[in-house]
């Protein structure tokens, strides 16, 4: 290292960077903000009084509301199974009923008929079948998503409901602690 390069230190800064502009923002907002005193044995027992209140009150409305939803939920899944096993009884009693009277769509196979006939009416007795498995599957369909929906819309409502306790006793709690440390002394 040369001579020249001995006597010139320099620290590397931004071309941006200003010195007396920085120094000048640091004197008009140097002012510093005192700590806050600590609490009184009176407030911290306020503070924990009015603490453990609203705690508890918030977790009996908590409870209220997930018991109310899981209620909400447990029966309609218990309604759902319901209609299901109603449904698939109906369904299977349907497919009986078609197999063992064979009703006026489906046809019987005649003696001595050619095997293109029987092949047809053999089809179109599957499209019978198939017809009334359709039935039976579209109504199972429709009761799972209106259960889905009914379990959807609950836990979107416990879901707000939440929130709005947890902002409504968090509040509470700031404007208690605010209340103690400004009155209670």
């Amino acid at each position: 290292m040369g001579q020249a390069e001995a006597d010139f230190l320099a620290h590397y800064s931004s071309p941006y960077y200003d010195p007396q502009k920085a120094h000048d923002y640091y004197m008009r907002t140097r002012k510093l903000t005192p700590r806050a005193p600590a609490p009184t044995q009176k407030q911290k027992e306020g503070l924990k009084y009015a603490g453990d209140k609203i705690a508890g009150n918030k977790k009996a409305e908590i409870k209220k509301l997930t018991d109310t939803t899981n209620k909400t939920v447990t029966t309609t899944q218990k309604r759902a199974k319901e209609s299901q096993k109603r449904v698939a009884a109906k369904a299977k009693e349907l497919r009986i009923k078609i197999i063992e009277r064979n009703l006026k769509n489906l046809l019987t196979v005649p003696k001595g008929a050619s095997p293109e006939l029987q092949a047809r009416i053999a089809k179109h007795n599957q499209g019978e079948m198939a017809r009334a498995n359709a039935r039976a599957n579209a109504e199972l369909r429709k009761i799972s998503e209106r259960a889905r929906a009914t379990i959807a819309k609950a836990r979107s409502q416990y879901k707000t409901g939440r929130a709005s306790i947890d902002r409504r006793y968090d509040r509470a709690s700031t404007r208690e602690t605010a209340n103690i440390r400004a009155h209670v002394r």
